[in-house]
């Protein structure tokens, strides 16, 4: 019987690798997508991008990538992910926006965005090298 979506999506949040093992992490996205809670659990998903910011999930992140890309208005999240932690994936997805023809989210325009990242100390260096490359990319 499958596990009702809120205790799926606490497992989410509560989520921590053992030993650089993210299996469990992909079973739980699995689990959650294929309960049809995907929605429920969009909420969850930047969160371990933001507690984990120099790693990749042992690929598991691609997966929470594409996870928020299929969500409706996820854009203005996304800015609201970067802002809180300069993390790779975060400043991945503002990219992949602005490769989209995305120029903005709301109100906020994306390129300088990516300047915020690359100007933050707080930001890791791949956060850094990936907004730099967007950056010079779409002009700035």
């Amino acid at each position: 019987m499958p596990r009702p979506a809120p205790a799926i999506v606490e497992g989410i949040r509560r989520f921590e690798p053992t030993g650089g093992d993210w299996l469990a992490l992909d079973r739980l996205l699995g689990e959650l997508f294929q309960a049809g809670a995907g929605p429920l659990g969009i909420d969850a998903m930047p969160g371990v991008l933001e507690r984990f910011p120099a790693d990749d999930g042992a690929g598991v992140f691609r997966g929470i990538v594409h996870g928020r890309e299929s969500r409706p208005g996820y854009e203005g999240e996304v800015i609201k992910s970067v802002r809180r932690a300069r993390c790779e994936f975060s400043a991945l997805m503002v990219g992949r926006l602005l490769n989209a023809g995305v120029e903005e989210a709301g109100d906020v325009r994306l390129v300088p965005v990516l300047r915020e990242v690359t100007g933050r100390r707080d930001a890791t260096p791949e956060a850094r090298r990936i907004a730099q490359d967007f950056r010079e990319k779409h002009g700035d």
